[in-house]
Formats: C-alpha cells, sequence, structure tokens
C-alpha cells in the first residue's frame, strides 16, 4: 500500500486518531505514517532550491517520523519483539535532514530511492563477480543496459516515424 495515501487517510479521521492516542503501540505508529506522508507530500511539492521556511518544514516531518521511529523501536526492544529496528539507513536519514535545513535543498532532487530496484540486480552480479573484478563487472553491466536502451530508444523513435507517415 502507499504510505503516502494512508497517511493522508490517517489525517482525514480525527476520530482514530483520537482513540489511536489511548493504544501505546498505535499512536506512534499513526504519527510515523502521517509524518513521512506529511514529509513525501511536500518534497514532492517542494523545489529543488527551497527557501528557509520550506526547508525546515520539511526538516520537521522528517525529524517528526524518526522520533515516531525511534519511539516504536524502543516500544519493540522492551516487549522483546523484533520490529521497528532501527537500521543504518535511520543514520542516513539523519544526515540527509541535516543537509535539507543547512543547505535548502530538496533531497527528492538527489536521492537514490528511485534506484533502489536496481540493487538486487548488483547484489546477483556481486556473488558471481570475484572481489578483484566486482567493480569492473558493474561497469560492464552498466555498460550493456544502457547500449539496450540506446538501441530500444532508436528502436521507439523508429516506430513513431512510421507511424507518422
Amino acid at each position: 500500500p502507499d504510505i503516502g495515501l494512508f497517511g493522508a487517510w490517517l489525517q482525514d479521521h480525527p476520530n482514530l486518531l483520537a482513540s489511536a492516542q489511548r493504544d501505546e503501540q498505535f499512536a506512534p505508529l499513526c504519527f510515523a505514517l502521517i509524518s513521512i506522508s506529511s514529509y513525501m507530500a511536500l518534497s514532492d511539492r517542494y523545489p529543488r532550491f527551497m527557501n528557509e521556511e520550506q526547508a525546515t518544514n520539511l526538516y520537521q516531518r522528517g525529524r517528526d517520523f524518526l522520533r515516531a521511529h525511534k519511539r516504536l523501536t524502543d516500544i519493540s526492544q522492551r516487549i522483546r519483539r523484533k520490529r521497528w529496528l532501527l537500521k543504518p539507513k535511520f543514520h542516513a536519514w539523519d544526515e540527509q535532514l541535516y543537509r535539507t535545513k543547512r543547505w535548502r535543498m530538496n533531497a527528492r532532487f538527489t536521492a537514490g530511492w528511485l534506484c533502489e530496484d536496481h540493487m538486487g540486480l548488483l547484489k546477483k552480479l556481486s556473488r558471481k563477480a570475484s572481489a578483484k573484478h566486482y567493480s569492473h563487472s558493474v561497469l560492464k553491466m552498466v555498460g550493456f543496459r544502457l547500449l539496450a536502451f540506446k538501441y530500444r530508444v532508436n528502436w521507439l523513435n523508429s516506430q513513431a516515424r512510421k507511424r507518422s507517415q
């Protein structure tokens, strides 16, 4: 499910949020979802270079999410269930938020969220290549993918020309 849609839906249902305040685990979960969906919506709306107010607003939504995430991690450790564990991405996101506030640059334009689907491909490649030749193998694979993309674009252009005639 899309977290942004779910977060927006939660904001539109204040009675659910009011009842969530009585539940130790559900309240921070709702707050985390609302915070991250608000962050993503603002990030999509704001330009690459933001003014101070926009940067502070985006920073605050991101920090709200990290605080809720930390609270959920503390709860999961206390009840001895492996949920909401702090991971290295938590630290990376904290650094990204700091740079957002300091440099007022929207991370949406520089983050690699869209490239995460290539991680599986790189993982398969890393298992096949020796450590000594891994970088060369990655560059070779990227070259093949760019070449395939070039051929695909050329073919699409030729098809479009045929249709236009």
